[in-house]
């Protein structure tokens, strides 16, 4: 059985990528917006795969919690470059690959594959936004950790 932290260590990267992807929507104009979108979509599905045969109680308070967990790693975000604030997500996702599995075909790695090549957010990084992800990156795991999630990593 899949225990409650292993459902929101399944949800946290997909909503942290959210969360960067929304703050960059935002800035946009409404017919940029649509851009976006299709990748938002994907990553709130990814959200939801895990909860799939969870009780909605029990999912609702999974979801809370992974809420917590994205609102305390989104707060250290001192960057001020959304394609810093991706990358640091993208490290991060990378540092955990051996924590969570990512399947090929999933609804994530087809956002992964929209962020990568449709959107190109990693197009405008340069050396010292690559540094400041990977600091990013490393703070937001110990925050995390801080949290009881990604123990292992």
């Amino acid at each position: 059985m899949v225990s409650d932290r292993q459902h929101v260590e399944r949800i946290l990267i997909p909503a942290l990528m959210t969360t960067i992807l929304t703050g960059i929507q935002n800035g946009m104009s409404v017919e940029h917006r649509v851009i976006i979108q299709p990748t938002i979509d994907l990553l709130t599905a990814a959200m939801r795969e895990p909860l799939a045969d969870v009780p909605a109680d029990r999912a609702d308070k999974i979801v809370r919690r992974s809420m917590r967990a994205v609102t305390a790693a989104s707060s250290l975000n001192g960057a001020d470059k959304c394609s810093i604030q991706w990358y640091a997500i993208a490290r991060l996702t990378v540092i955990l690959s051996d924590v969570i599995q990512i399947g090929q075909d999933s609804t994530f790695a087809m956002a992964w594959d929209k962020m990568t090549g449709e959107l190109g957010l990693d197009s405008t990084l340069t050396e010292d936004d690559i540094v400041s992800g990977d600091e990013l990156a490393g703070q937001m795991l110990l925050c995390l950790q801080s949290e009881g999630y990604f123990q292992s990593a």
